[in-house]
């Protein structure tokens, strides 16, 4: 259950390598985020400063089909595109410091860039407010 005030995700290329060999993937940080600094809470329209929260985790699409065996059928439903979670990449030791702070800056990013557009004022188009 989300905690944080924030959520959402950060996609990212992510490279794989094995016995020289590599394969470049899409990837995501799914995100539960509450900033350590001040940030605007649209449910009462104030600025708040709450816990501090960061949780996430990474997922990494799957391309089945291209990897499928030759003459296996393109239309076959198992070979879609799939998000699959990377849950042992987020074990202690697993990912250097320097990575998780990366990923740690690459949210808090993606926050601040969501808070500044809470912050601005919506407008509501009175031009047709004489039709009344």
């Amino acid at each position: 259950m989300p905690i944080g005030v924030f959520q959402g995700s950060v996609e990212f290329d992510l490279r794989l390598a094995l016995f020289g060999k590599s394969v470049t993937r899409r990837a995501r940080i799914i995100y539960d985020f509450t900033p350590l600094w001040p940030y605007f809470d649209t449910r009462n329209g104030t600025e708040l400063r709450g816990q501090p929260n960061f949780e996430f985790n990474i997922e990494i699409l799957a391309l089945p089909r291209a990897e499928a065996p030759p003459g296996h059928p393109r239309n076959d439903p198992t070979m879609k595109p799939t998000w699959v979670r990377a849950d042992a990449l987020m074990e202690l030791g697993v990912l250097n410091r320097p990575i998780m702070a990366s990923m740690y800056d690459k949210v808090d990013a993606d926050v601040r860039r969501r808070d500044a557009q809470n912050r601005v004022p919506t407008s509501i188009d009175n031009s047709n407010s004489n039709l009344l």
